[in-house]
């Protein structure tokens, strides 16, 4: 990185410290949706890498990223610490893991959508759960909580399908994506049945006006 100015040398370790104005540069800034994982990994990255004199300023600079919403969680609080910051960000972020548990249990496919989009709203919800339900555990305990999260995910997964697919997945298993290619099978002969009934409708129709 260009803007790495300074090598500092404790106990022959050597680490690496950067610019204020570059760690201030490496945060984004946080709407409060999908963005607050990222936020808080680039926070703790930039003051990682920063002059133990700059800390102050930094946490200042980055209570002025956050969004009006996010920014009055602590507005009233005396912020010493980039601790006193992620914590509110985190009980925000569980807050969003509980409302994505909600909507992961509710969802549905709809009518006019394909197999393959309805994947891709249910993968998404599932990884920014586990992101969340993730952050600061060890990995031996994250592989864990994959492997319970996956198995809920592919169950709701399921019940949302439109009933004449749900019905011939049945109780398939496998990863998500193996179960949405089943589908996806599925979905294929359940759109050419219904063709195939709409043309023989149509020639039905056809044929009265004859």
């Amino acid at each position: 990185m260009a803007e790495i100015e300074n090598i500092v040398k404790i106990e022959s370790k050597e680490i690496v410290t950067i610019s204020l104005d570059c760690a201030i540069g490496m945060i984004p800034m946080c709407k409060g949706d999908s963005d607050i994982f990222q936020f808080i990994n680039m926070c703790e990255l930039s003051l990682s890498i920063i002059e133990p004199k700059c800390v102050p300023i930094l946490l200042k600079c980055i209570t002025c990223k956050l969004s009006p919403k996010l920014f009055a969680l602590i507005k009233y609080k005396d912020i010493t610490k980039w601790e006193d910051i992620k914590i509110q960000l985190t009980n925000e972020l569980k807050l969003q893991q509980l409302i994505l548990q909600g909507e992961l249990r509710s969802i549905k496919m709809r009518n006019d959508e394909s197999v393959n989009s309805y994947h891709s709203r249910v993968e998404e919800m599932h990884y920014k759960i586990c992101n969340i339900m993730n952050m600061d555990k060890p990995e031996t305990d994250a592989k864990i909580i994959n492997l319970v999260l996956m198995g809920q995910t592919l169950a709701f997964f399921i019940i949302g399908l439109i009933e004449p697919i749900r019905r011939k997945v049945g109780n398939s298993w496998g990863s998500l994506e193996e179960v949405k290619r089943i589908a996806e099978v599925y979905e294929n002969e359940f759109n050419l049945n219904r063709q195939a009934s709409g043309n023989r409708h149509k020639n039905k129709n056809g044929n009265r006006g004859i």
